[in-house]
């Protein structure tokens, strides 16, 4: 799937180093697409059957943990945190991507812990 090739994308070190001094062209064009044109379909994706907000939840944990601070301001710019907390809620079981997402989430501030209950 795209999601599965957008994740080995992102931790591959030679290809996607988002905290680099000087990140690649590759690294730059990456992070634009996914922010620029996958995250703003976020709110439809999570609202979508399953697993589709699931492979969302693993593109966005991936993306977040490598460091992107391209991702973390569209996630802010596009109000995303309310969403994904709902759908996070909405999940039946905890996954590790989840569990990612929503430590990215408290470390980039996008929500606190109280946000959680």
């Amino acid at each position: 799937s795209l999601v599965d090739i957008c994740i080995m994308l992102l931790n591959d070190f030679y290809v996607f180093d988002p905290m680099a001094e000087s990140p690649s062209e590759t690294t730059v064009l990456l992070e634009a697409v996914l922010c620029n044109r996958v995250l703003p379909t976020f709110p439809s994706l999570l609202g979508d059957e399953f697993p589709t907000p699931s492979y969302a939840f693993r593109l966005l944990a991936t993306l977040l943990s490598r460091g992107s601070r391209a991702a973390g301001t569209a996630v802010r710019e596009l109000n995303l945190a309310p969403q994904l907390l709902a759908a996070l809620r909405d999940e039946n079981a905890l996954t590790l991507h989840s569990a990612l997402l929503a430590h990215c989430l408290l470390q980039g501030r996008e929500v606190s812990v109280d946000d959680l209950e």
